[in-house]
């Protein structure tokens, strides 16, 4: 039991809480060895001892205890132990890796330590000395005596010849030393463990339980040590391994804060780019970890010197010792290695991501909103993205777009945005950066001293208010907490930084129905005070005359709202912007900054409000959204994917040109209407006139071998799975003779391509003139609906393989342009016949099981979505002087249809909410890929919930291959 007890993998308060909360610690080893290990209990979050024997069928056959052998013999036989990873931000999909956990590493390893405190310095080296086999030693600190006592216990702990001790001014706490003084130092080595012994850590109150568990994560305990060596070690990828954030610390620690103009100055400074200071990031809280010297190097190079830091005054925040801090994950990314944060407590790693203490914000409800109102007499409200929000991602997009709008009608570019942030610096700088400004007083410097000219620059001002006021939505369930603590009698203040002056601010109160709410308005460019900067909450604070025990914020930002009450002492309620709590559930946003990503920030817009315009959440674990019903899964996940679409589809250079587009089979259908509704509501019909063109594979291909017999038609169509007679029914409306009894032989493609073969050539007359007829038939169907021969036509389609397209060459003698929503490789073979095949997104030769493009991983949805209220063509008749096409039977129940033209009423309407507010503009520019596929991806993930028990009926049939109907929603 002894050895079990002092094993570094067995942890008996983890153990106790774990499984036998009642039982005491001091027994928990010997619970373990009892019953604890044959019941499959772990002794600790790093050893999982089912999961030992599973992979040790000696150890199982002979009864042994899982860590007693692993401690006696599998360690140094090198026998893994089991690792959980995760590299997705909510740790949805947990993977295996088995690791070895080794005494000794061939890297070279340096330690970094600065020691304000000897006597902690003193405590810790026992630890290094047992964790790591071989290392040197780098201490600063700031006094002569300590530098003294701290050479003394090296010496004791038989450190003396690796461990060097550096008197460093008191500036830049930890970071100081490790990025000036000993950078040159450090880059001789492989690995930096980096620490320090602060006792009050981010609150200033003295907090060693947080640098405890710090300490544990990276050296105390040594498997956790050997851990991180071992994936540094094992994957050259890993370039930083941290602890997770201590559950004592508050979630909005995971922002830049007041950091943010030291964190522009020192990514400048490394020349890296970066725009997501309005992110929450994923850092070593503490500023403690392991990392590998080389993803440090561009920290390390920088020629910074102590002088660079400020002189130390107890600052809590805004040095560029915190910026640092929270730029070191950055640097490693830059220099192309991955983040592991490790969370200790799960035995978990996550690459490149944390869990932030998320829960903290997302457990609470409205309920306990309103129950912070009882006990203060004063309640202010921050306004933009607290009171109303934009559907925006980020609110700075919608200048963007005024900017493309400008320019679009001047026919080249106009900076506005560049030069207009310029004037706004330049009338600042006159004032001293004191007091505020508003936007006439911005523009009005842009036209005198700018380079755009007067009458644009007065209709961006225009443009700019008229889109941005115009887009603010009221948040409801925060208005609603207004409404309580009016009716309670409290005395209600607004608080706002903000360019808008104070009769534009009470237009947007009257909007949304709560300016008799508010006893006093405090705006910034009229009180010349701001929040961000503290004189705000001194005014108000003068103002108001209340004491801040009495007094709660409601506000959005964590700087400036939630950080600044917390600095004061004054109560908050925290109502996180929508776009942050879309990205906190999972939502991974376009890559590069604002000047590529905008148009999708305006495009995802209205599903961010949808999904997060309440930020009450009242969920401790993800999924932390959800959507109600079947008209708000089409408009919050579809809605954004068919604008997008439509997008590419109306910029496309190859539309040049093109007489008629073609919408293909049943996804045409829902396309087309899109495709008219934005060509007719938006003024573009110069874009060519769209059709919805009735037409299947199985149709098409029939067609195509009454152009001569060709079984490869067929056969090369993908694969098959059933009987030869639901082959040829199913890939070319064609009933094969009774007497063959053809339904009686089970066939797969392409395996049994050659019987198949055989067979159609022995009945070669009776396929051909069933071919024959369809060709003519389809034919004369594209002429009727103007497919003529001679002209320049264009198809659209969900795609994949251009199969259609493909065939529909073949069969009429004519090339066609393919525009498709993706498409793989397979699709260029169109070209043999004249054709082309242009996709939105390209799958190239993906696997569509392992591909990490949503819209192809989820492709079932995508069809299960675009899917037309009536079968499969099957064929065409003659009715009358028209040609008609015939359908097979729909399999759907008239429930489906609802769900159908709900969901597809949705994303209508999520494309006219969009294009009504943000204009036709929008679509002529480049959107990014991702963003609007996000939201697909994150409800067929379950980041996204959803009530809606109709979705489960959603299916696709696919005949075509012989496969039954399959339900895509079922399973979730």
């Amino acid at each position: 039991m002894a050895r079990i007890e002092g094993s570094e993998l067995f942890d008996a308060e983890w153990y106790r809480a774990t499984y036998v909360p009642d039982l005491s610690s001091s027994l928990a080893a010997r619970h373990y060895l009892r019953e604890g290990a044959a019941r499959g209990m772990s002794p600790g979050p790093l050893f999982d001892g089912a999961w030992y024997l599973a992979n040790n069928a000696d150890v199982a056959e002979d009864g042994a205890n899982p860590l007693l052998h692993y401690l006696v013999s599998g360690r140094t036989e090198g026998r893994p132990i089991r690792l959980a990873c995760a590299r997705d931000l909510g740790a949805n999909r947990i993977e295996i890796l088995p690791i070895v956990l080794r005494e000794s590493t061939p890297a070279r390893l340096v330690v970094v330590v600065h020691a304000f405190y000897v006597d902690v310095f003193e405590e810790l080296l026992p630890h290094l000395v047992r964790a790591l086999s071989r290392f040197d030693l780098l201490v600063s600190t700031d006094q002569p005596d300590k530098k003294a006592a701290l050479e003394a216990a090296a010496e004791r702990a038989g450190l003396a010849g690796g461990c060097r001790v550096v008197l460093v001014e008191n500036r830049g706490r930890n970071f100081g030393p490790l990025v000036t003084v000993f950078a040159p130092d450090i880059l001789r080595y492989d690995y930096v463990l980096h620490i320090h012994t602060k006792k009050s850590l981010f609150s200033g109150a003295e907090q060693t339980r947080w640098r405890d568990e710090i300490y544990r994560a990276l050296f105390v305990n040594v498997a956790c040590a050997r851990l991180a060596v071992a994936l540094l070690d094992e994957d050259p990828r890993i370039g930083l391994f941290f602890p997770e954030t201590s559950k004592h610390i508050v979630y909005w620690a995971h922002t830049w804060l007041a950091n943010i103009g030291a964190g522009y100055g020192l990514l400048d400074r490394l020349g890296l780019r970066y725009d997501g200071f309005d992110e929450y990031l994923d850092y070593p809280v503490g500023g403690m970890f392991w990392a590998r010297v080389d993803a440090l190097r561009p920290l390390l190079s920088a020629g910074l010197t102590p002088h660079d830091f400020p002189e130390e005054h107890g600052q809590t925040d805004g040095t560029l010792a915190h910026a640092i801090e929270r730029a070191v994950p950055l640097v490693c990314r830059a220099q192309g290695y991955k983040a592991v944060c490790f969370d200790y407590d799960r035995g978990l790693a996550r690459y490149d991501s944390s869990a932030r203490n998320w829960h903290q914000y997302s457990a609470r409800t409205q309920d306990q909103a309103l129950q912070a109102l009882c006990e203060v007499d004063l309640v202010s409200f921050d306004l933009f993205d607290t009171l109303v929000s934009r559907p925006a991602r980020r609110p700075d997009a919608v200048l963007k777009l005024v900017e493309h709008r400008i320019s679009s009608e001047a026919g080249r570019l106009i900076p506005l945005f560049a030069e207009r942030r310029a004037a706004e610096n330049r009338v600042r700088a006159r004032r001293h950066h004191q007091g505020d400004v508003n936007l006439s007083e911005i523009y009005a410097e842009l036209a005198a001293s700018g380079p755009i000219p007067g009458d644009v620059v007065a209709r961006a001002h225009a443009l700019e208010k008229r889109i941005d006021l115009g887009a603010l939505r009221p948040r409801a369930e925060v208005i609603a907490v207004l409404e309580a603590a009016h009716a309670l009698g409290k005395r209600i203040v607004l608080m706002t930084d903000t360019y808008y002056e104070q009769a534009d601010i009470l237009d947007i109160l009257r909007n949304a129905g709560i300016a008799d709410l508010f006893a006093a308005i405090y705006v910034s460019n009229a009180v010349g005070a701001r929040k961000d900067r503290g004189d705000l909450w001194r005014h108000v604070e003068e103002a108001e005359a209340v004491p801040r025990a009495r007094w709660l914020h409601v506000g959005d930002n964590e700087h400036s709202d939630i950080q600044a009450a917390c600095d004061r002492r004054i109560s908050y309620l925290h109502v996180a912007h929508p776009a942050k709590i879309l990205a906190q559930s999972g939502f991974v946003r376009d890559d590069g900054d604002l000047a590529r990503t905008w148009p999708s920030d305006l495009v995802v817009g209205h599903a961010m409000l949808a999904l997060g315009r309440n930020p009450f959440l009242g969920r401790a674990a993800a999924p932390y959204l959800s959507l109600g019903s079947t008209r708000d899964i089409g408009y919050a996940v579809f809605g954004p994917l068919m604008l997008l679409f439509m997008s590419w589809l109306i910029r496309h250079e190859a539309l040049t040109g093109i007489d008629r587009l073609f919408f293909l089979a049943r996804e045409g259908d829902f396309l087309v209407k899109v495709y008219r509704l934005v060509r007719e509501r938006y003024g573009l019909e110069h874009l060519p006139e769209g059709r919805y063109f009735h037409v299947s594979r199985q149709t098409a291909i029939a067609a195509a071998l009454g152009k001569g017999f060709c079984p490869d038609l067929v056969l090369g169509a993908g694969r098959y799975m059933g009987t030869i007679q639901g082959l040829l029914w199913n890939r070319t409306s064609f009933t094969a003779p009774a007497h063959l009894e053809l339904d009686r032989f089970d066939v797969r493609l392409p395996g049994d391509a050659p019987v198949v073969e055989r067979v159609m050539r022995q009945i070669e007359p009776e396929i051909t003139a069933h071919a024959a007829d369809m060709n003519a038939r389809f034919r004369a169907y594209a002429r009727q609906e103007k497919l003529e021969p001679g002209g320049s036509y264009g198809v659209v389609d969900v795609g994949y393989s251009a199969t259609i397209q493909k065939m529909m060459q073949v069969a009429l003698g004519q090339p066609l342009s393919g525009f498709y929503m993706t498409a793989f490789d397979t699709a260029n073979a169109v070209a043999r016949d004249g054709g082309c095949a242009f996709r939105c997104f390209d799958a190239g030769t993906e696997n569509p099981e392992t591909t990490s493009l949503p819209v192809l991983a989820h492709a079932l949805a995508v069809e299960a979505f675009l899917t037309a209220p009536h079968g499969q063509v099957v064929g065409y008749e003659t009715t009358g002087d028209r040609i008609e096409p015939l359908y097979k039977a729909d399999p759907r129940m008239p429930a489906e249809h609802v769900i159908l033209a709900d969901l597809h009423a949705g994303a209508e309407q999520y494309i006219t909410d969009t294009l009504d507010l943000y204009g036709a503009s929008l679509l002529r520019a480049e959107i990014p890929l991702n963003g609007p596929q996000e939201l697909l991806r994150m409800l067929m993930e379950g980041q996204i919930a959803t009530s809606s028990e109709p979705m489960k009926a959603l299916g696709v049939e696919d005949d075509f291959c012989g496969l039954p109907i399959h339900r895509v929603y079922a399973a979730r």
